[in-house]
């Protein structure tokens, strides 16, 4: 797959990252062919960051594009991912930024207490 250039959305979402003291991800994540921007694989959470989205020929609400995002985010489900989505606004307004990152961290508890409600049942089942 070819390498990726960061936008600067992605840039600033990195930033942001520190910022909000988030773990670090990693970046541009290869899941079954399809890249994702920002992904915490062992918790299978990714954020994707789509810049154009109000632009007249906008990257990812426009046809071809917008297509292959639905089939990587739904293939993605189908696997057991959560994929956050983030607009310029998103990534840019500090208040909306912050409600992305609440939610980001909302999600990566629930998916680190759903891995240990697995692993203590585990560990029932093999006493």
């Amino acid at each position: 797959m070819a390498k990726h250039n960061r936008s600067y959305l992605e840039k600033t979402f990195e930033r942001l990252i520190h910022v909000y003291k988030a773990p670090v991800p990693v970046r541009e994540y290869v899941f079954k062919g399809y890249r994702f921007d920002f992904a915490w694989p062992s918790l299978k959470i990714a954020v994707e960051v789509d810049g154009g989205t109000f632009m007249k020929d906008g990257g990812h609400a426009r046809g071809v594009r917008y297509q292959k995002d639905c089939l990587k985010n739904n293939l993605a489900q189908v696997h057991g991912w959560s994929v956050l989505r983030a607009d310029r606004e998103m990534v840019l307004d500090s208040k909306k930024s912050c409600v992305l990152f609440l939610q980001l961290r909302k999600l990566i508890i629930l998916k680190i207490n759903m891995k240990r409600k697995k692993n203590v049942k585990r560990n029932e089942k093999s006493r």
